[in-house]
């Protein structure tokens, strides 16, 4: 989770999430990118969601520390049903393994027009066919793809940026 491949991801979020944004975050462990964006980016507010019980709990201790009561709000529960009726401007899915199987609930939680980041892990030369497999298949709409870092010979780990259209 603290890999320093990350930083460059972290610091992209900053600089892309606007101000007021709505943001689920389905796989918010103990608030990596959720608590960077909430001390970085004014009138934020985040929904983190995490399926470990001792995640959420060192999630909530986070919180406190960092003093973001009312900005950071976690939830204890599995993110292929997530029990939100909120409409996100943005949801991250900053898991690499099996994260298309959130893909469905990603798009209900996610507005018209929001955007989508899907973490993956795929070969350099599979990545394109790869996003607009999956751009198709859930009818988004693709806007970028990131390499975020080496993660194993010839294997890299992406975002996918997908605008829910």
């Amino acid at each position: 989770m603290f890999s320093k491949g990350n930083k460059g991801e972290k610091k992209r979020l900053i600089e892309e999430v606007k101000e007021g944004e709505r943001i689920v975050d389905m796989f918010a462990g103990i608030g990596y990118f959720s608590l960077v964006i909430a001390r970085n980016v004014r009138n934020t507010k985040i929904v983190a969601v995490d399926i470990n019980v001792d995640a959420v709990k060192l999630l909530k201790e986070n919180i406190e520390i960092n003093k973001l009561k009312g900005r950071v709000f976690p939830v204890l529960a599995n993110s292929l049903h997530l029990p939100l009726k909120i409409k996100a401007d943005r949801v991250l899915m900053g898991y690499i393994f099996n994260t298309e199987m959130f893909l469905q609930e990603a798009k209900r939680v996610c507005k018209k027009g929001g955007i989508i980041h899907v973490h993956i892990l795929e070969r350099k030369e599979r990545v394109e066919e790869r996003a607009k497999s999956i751009e198709e298949k859930y009818n988004l709409k693709l806007v970028e793809i990131r390499k975020v870092k080496s993660y194993a010979p010839r294997v890299y780990h992406y975002v996918l940026l997908l605008e829910n259209i």
